[in-house]
């Protein structure tokens, strides 16, 4: 997964295994419950990589960011 500023189908399919691994509903929406999990294991010491980037990706997708 590379950044791209657009929450495209490599985010989404990261989004819903995130989801899944959190034990929520893997409907690849980030509704609250998600947010939620998602602060939480940012902050964990083992934090992977690529849900990480999908999350990141996301964040850019909701404010319109494009990478230049």
């Amino acid at each position: 997964i590379s950044v791209t500023g657009i929450f495209d189908e490599a985010t989404r399919a990261a989004l819903v295994k995130f989801q899944k691994s959190a034990g929520l509903a893997t409907d690849g929406i980030a509704g609250p419950k998600t947010w939620s999990a998602l602060r939480k294991a940012a902050k964990a010491e083992h934090a992977e990589p690529n849900w990480l980037l999908a999350f990141l990706q996301f964040i850019a997708g909701l404010f319109g960011w494009r990478k230049s």
